[in-house]
């Protein structure tokens, strides 16, 4: 995989900072405390363990970068190759006497780091700035593995893909859906180092769904969880081709069509409940909607001035015949700009069909037909209703337009339904 930023710029204003976890440190602390003792503070030999005890590191353990941290004493493992110049340039140029010499060091190029030079003071006395033998040398920044808890993301990580190739096998109860899928424990800490809780992880080839994966993986250390957009085109699978062919079979057993989005969609259902088993207490949902790409529900006005009658008699109902209420329904919610996750109820009210959104904030019914003598028990069930469900501010409630008998009837039910504190009714 290759992870790279499309514009620098967009990072550098955002204030995005590429770091992840310094996973390890404890095993470190753990072997610098038992050094410590072994040697009685002697900083020369606990080093010589401390890089032996590094060697065992593969060069794919996670702990591969800790190594670097070969310099030790009563501060703990520390290196002094930090850049002391400001990120990007263009930083403060004060003076920065030698402490042997009592010269002027030599500058970075880019400027000191600190933005004054009693920053800079606080920074020396705290014994984080490490002078050269003279003032020729640019000095450096101290770097104390114990006192920060990320570090810079490595630019190079290995993993194998036999084991993510084992690791989706095992998820579809051995079959091998896909020859080479991507290891959901590298996209999960990728997505782990790249947002933060709350945001919303986009990927436009959702593929095998290893993104969705990994996202529900990562939110298992976080209070707020992270949610995803997965986009896949609808590409056929062909059970006569090789490679595709477990695929194809998987979605003939599901009796679904043969496409990559429905292994997509399998596959993340069966995550789901993997997740649900392992972690009791995941913090969210492990649920997902699938969304189709689809032209509006509302029938466009196309006149045709030769023959009017025909496009005013079809204008009478002017949503499509061969479309669903859930259809017509997550259109409205697109149109008044609510979260497509939110959640939705039903409940049936005079015989009609009522969806209650995010708790009451939209009340839909998009029954075709409401008789005149079910305007005021309709009306009265969704007042009800709303009033349990106690919805946090202004509420709106809206009716398929061709469903009245005439302005009459829907007119009655508008009155009613304000005089119980719902004011905006809206019909399509």
């Amino acid at each position: 995989m290759v992870v790279y930023a499309r514009d620098k710029a967009l990072l550098t204003e955002l204030n995005t900072r590429l770091r992840s976890p310094k996973e390890g440190v404890e095993d470190v602390r753990v072997e610098f405390e038992r050094l410590s003792k072994l040697h009685e503070n002697d900083w020369a030999a606990v080093g010589r363990g401390l890089r032996e005890f590094y060697s065992a590191f593969g060069e794919d353990d996670p702990r591969a970068p800790l190594a670097r941290y070969t310099k030790v004493d009563e501060r703990g493992p520390f290196r002094t190759d930090g850049d002391p110049s400001w990120p990007g340039g263009g930083g403060p140029e004060y003076d920065v006497l030698h402490p042997l010499t009592g010269k002027v060091c030599k500058k970075p190029g880019g400027g000191w780091r600190w933005p004054t030079a009693e920053r800079m003071k606080e920074e020396i006395e705290k014994g984080n700035i490490v002078f050269g033998s003279d003032e020729t040398t640019i000095p450096s920044v101290r770097r104390n593995l114990f006192e920060k808890d990320e570090q810079l993301m490595r630019s190079v990580t290995f993993s194998y893909a036999q084991k993510a190739s084992q690791d989706f096998t095992r998820i579809f109860g051995g079959k091998k859906v896909f020859d080479n899928p991507k290891s959901y424990l590298d996209m999960e800490r990728l997505v782990a180092y790249l947002s933060g809780p709350g945001e919303i992880v986009l990927d436009f080839f959702a593929g095998s769904g290893t993104t969705a994966h990994a996202v529900w993986l990562a939110n298992r250390t976080v209070a707020t969880p992270r949610r995803f957009i997965m986009v896949q085109l609808p590409e056929q699978l062909d059970p006569e081709v090789r490679d595709q062919k477990v695929a194809a079979g998987v979605c003939d057993a599901l009796r679904r069509p043969r496409t990559i989005a429905e292994i997509t969609k399998e596959r993340l259902r069966l995550c789901g409940k993997e997740i649900a088993g392992q972690s009791p207490m995941f913090p969210g949902a492990l649920g997902f909607r699938v969304f189709r790409l689809a032209s509006s529900n509302i029938q466009a006005w196309e006149p045709d001035r030769e023959n009017l009658a025909k496009p005013l008699e079809e204008a009478v109902d002017h949503l499509k015949t061969d479309r669903t209420e859930q259809d017509i329904l997550f259109e409205v919610l697109l149109k008044l700009g609510l979260d497509l996750t939110v959640p939705i109820e039903k409940k049936t009210i005079a015989g009609k069909d009522v969806h209650s959104v995010g708790a009451g904030t939209l009340v839909v019914c998009l029954a075709e037909s409401v008789a005149a003598k079910d305007v005021e028990p309709l009306a009265l069930g969704i007042a009800e209703w709303h009033k349990a469900q106690r919805p946090a501010g202004e509420s709106t409630v809206v009716f398929r337009d061709s469903a009245f008998a005439d302005d009459v009837a829907k007119s009655n039910l508008t009155a009613i339904l304000q005089q119980h504190g719902l004011e905006n009714v809206r019909s399509l």
